[in-house]
């Protein structure tokens, strides 16, 4: 909120927020209204309209009844929708609409209103209160809110994610789609393209189907929270295709009889298909360990957010805002300086480790792409080699 006085990473925590949904809101959204411009939250102390919510009182049934009740506190009318359109700003940049969504899959601005709203009322039902049965205050709300819509993958785009003084590299769908299934030798960029948003649809409907127990109205798609079953269905989909006869591989020619010529084109046959099938076999655990990696790197991101430093100035009392305390500057200014080298070196060993992550992850995938080099280069031996045999069988029986 524009109203924070707690510092993470230099940011307050709207900054952070940003960083978090992996997206620059101010650039992507240049004509739109974040929430935390709006005057009306500005003006507010919104700690007086958390602090009192407890697990016996809590209105957070669902996103309506949360947003008439910050209204009625705020004395707006019920019916005033700038707190949600505001949220919806930040929705559509932690999941990447419209700009990272392919042509073809059909989702509309009306759609992503309804996953907002859907997920959003699910978030507030299961809502992680303190042990003391409270909802604490505005930070820990929207703390928890930022860790439910945290980014770690993207549809198709390559982003990375600036985080302190490093930067984090995001998975996406589209990779791991071209992972198992790339372009084939009679196929352009575009045809993979189109192939990938169909499929995607296809995914985006069955999961706000199933994120709605069957009824696509009450359901929603987060790319990040999705990606695990975007990958098992793609995993799956590619075990599937592959060839369920296993072709045994001749030992010995007969030189001997009619059928010699015949058996040596048969295991040279044989041999490329199998080479073929193992080399998208290892691309296949290649993408399941690159799964894991960027997986790893989310976990860093959400360490390096969670490291605290103190602004210059910044005099608010260790425990608790400032207010109805005195507050002691030159402690607080003693604090600052003890406290923040620490954070800082803790900042860097995580930010060390999280690059030797990241660059393990950059070389699978670069070994990823030179298995699927080979399988192609391969795959298209084997097709000029059925090729050619037909031309010449063709002759030979015309």
């Amino acid at each position: 909120m524009g109203t924070s006085s707690i510092v993470f990473n230099g940011n307050n925590f709207v900054d952070n927020l940003k960083l978090i949904l992996a997206k620059n809101i101010s650039d992507v959204n240049t004509n739109t209204t974040t929430l935390s411009s709006l005057t009306y939250v500005n003006d507010f102390n919104p700690n007086g309209f958390f602090g009192p919510i407890t697990t016996s009182n809590a209105p957070f049934t669902n996103w309506t009844n949360f947003q008439r009740s910050w209204n009625n506190f705020n004395g707006l009318p019920s019916t005033d929708v700038d707190l949600t359109n505001a949220f919806i700003v930040d929705f559509k940049s932690a999941i990447g609409y419209p700009a990272d969504f392919p042509n073809g899959t059909n989702v509309t601005d009306s759609d992503v209103a309804t996953w907002f709203n859907n997920s959003m009322s699910i978030f507030l039902r299961d809502y992680p209160y303190k042990q003391d049965g409270s909802v604490g205050n505005a930070e820990d709300f929207f703390g928890n809110w930022v860790k439910y819509m945290a980014g770690v993958a993207n549809v198709q785009s390559n982003t990375t994610v600036p985080v302190g003084a490093a930067s984090v590299s995001m998975a996406n769908y589209f990779t791991v789609y071209e992972a198992f299934f790339p372009q084939q030798p009679n196929e352009t960029p575009t045809d993979v393209q189109n192939r990938f948003a169909a499929e995607l649809q296809s995914f985006i409907s069955s999961q706000v189907s199933g994120n709605g127990s069957g009824n696509a109205a009450n359901g929603w798609f987060v790319p990040s929270q999705s990606f695990h079953d975007w990958f098992t269905q793609q995993l799956r989909k590619f075990n599937a295709n592959q060839t369920k006869t296993i072709v045994e591989l001749q030992t010995t020619v007969d030189t001997n009889g009619s059928a010699s010529s015949l058996l040596v084109i048969s295991r040279v046959l044989a041999l490329l298909t199998k080479m073929v099938s193992i080399l998208q076999q290892i691309s296949a655990a290649q993408a399941q360990q690159l799964s894991f990696q960027t997986t790893w790197q989310s976990n860093y991101t959400t360490m390096l957010t969670q490291v605290p430093q103190f602004a210059q100035g910044d005099n608010t009392p260790l425990g608790g805002s400032t207010n109805n305390r005195t507050v002691d500057k030159r402690a607080a200014a003693f604090r600052n300086k003890d406290t923040n080298p620490k954070m800082q070196n803790i900042l860097q060993q995580v930010q060390a480790r999280q690059s030797n992550v990241q660059d393990t992850a950059k070389s699978l995938q670069t070994n990823i792409n030179q298995s699927q080099d080979a399988a192609n280069q391969l795959t298209q031996m084997l097709t000029s080699f059925l090729q050619n045999l037909n031309s010449i069988l063709g002759s030979i029986y015309r």
